[in-house]
């Protein structure tokens, strides 16, 4: 995702492969922010890449389009649906993240 290695800790036991997971703005071209997402149930992730590095608005924006593309196909007869989420660090981030989720229960 970036074009710099940095050395980190492994917390596993295995030798790890070398990735390129940071960036520099000076040496970018764009941005692509991956936002995952993870089905508990169904053992399936769903990653989707955005420009904005708001992670609350992000993550709402995505999983509106995981409820239109497979959520609702996979989950249609569900009451309710259990989300835990990561509002990350911008300002008001839990606010914008409870309003967002509202805006797409009622939409959906």
């Amino acid at each position: 995702m970036g074009q710099l290695y940095r050395e980190g800790h492994l917390y596993m036991q295995e030798s790890g492969v070398e990735v390129f997971d940071h960036d520099w703005k000076s040496l970018a071209e764009g941005v692509a922010i991956p936002h995952g997402l993870y089905d508990l149930a169904l053992n399936i992730g769903y990653v989707q890449i955005g420009t904005s590095h708001d992670t609350s608005e992000f993550a709402c924006e995505a999983i509106g389009q995981w409820w239109n593309q497979y959520g609702f196909h996979q989950y249609r007869t569900a009451g309710l649906i259990l989300l835990l989420c990561d509002g990350g660090g911008s300002n008001s981030s839990r606010q914008v993240s409870v309003q967002g989720v509202r805006r797409l229960a009622k939409k959906n």
